[in-house]
């Protein structure tokens, strides 16, 4: 299959949020059969989300790992794993992304990003693409973040 367009998908890889990234991602895959989806994740989750899951038998999607920012023989807590995921990010992201352009010889034309991923707009602007950031969880929490104010001053709290 002739791909025409090329998606950087990019994952937090930790609790649920590669998951329903993936999900969409598959629906996606099958409605847009000649475009290209490399789905940027840690090697970790990537596994956990299995190759079945992540590789595609009606679209074209292709993991790549992404370094999570661990030492080798890290035996951290899960908060200092996020912790040091994050210091690794964008650079890492930014690599994987590379190696994909240069593997499939097509420039990613878009960002779609898990929303927790605050600098996937700014890779995407540098890059001069759009930038679909994607909330992996229920929109409640969603309403709670853009309302935390108003909520806070109805219930009166001085903090």
């Amino acid at each position: 299959m002739v791909s025409h367009l090329h998606i950087g998908v990019l994952a937090f890889p930790f609790g649920t949020h590669a998951a329903p990234l993936l999900a969409l991602v598959r629906r996606l895959s099958a409605s847009a059969p000649n475009t290209r989806f490399s789905f940027f994740n840690s090697s970790v989750s990537n596994s956990s989300l299995s190759n079945e899951r992540v590789s595609d038998s009606y679209g074209d999607i292709r993991a790549y790992d992404v370094w999570d920012g661990t030492p080798e023989g890290f035996s951290g807590s899960h908060f200092e794993a996020v912790g040091l995921f994050l210091n690794a990010s964008p650079d890492n992201f930014e690599k994987a992304i590379g190696e994909a352009e240069e593997e499939t010889g097509m420039k990613i034309c878009c960002l779609v990003t898990d929303a927790f991923l605050w600098f996937g707009g700014d890779l995407a602007a540098k890059r001069g693409i759009p930038w679909v950031p994607f909330w992996t969880a229920a929109s409640c929490s969603l309403s709670v973040h853009v309302y935390t104010d108003e909520i806070l001053n109805a219930v009166g709290s001085t903090g």
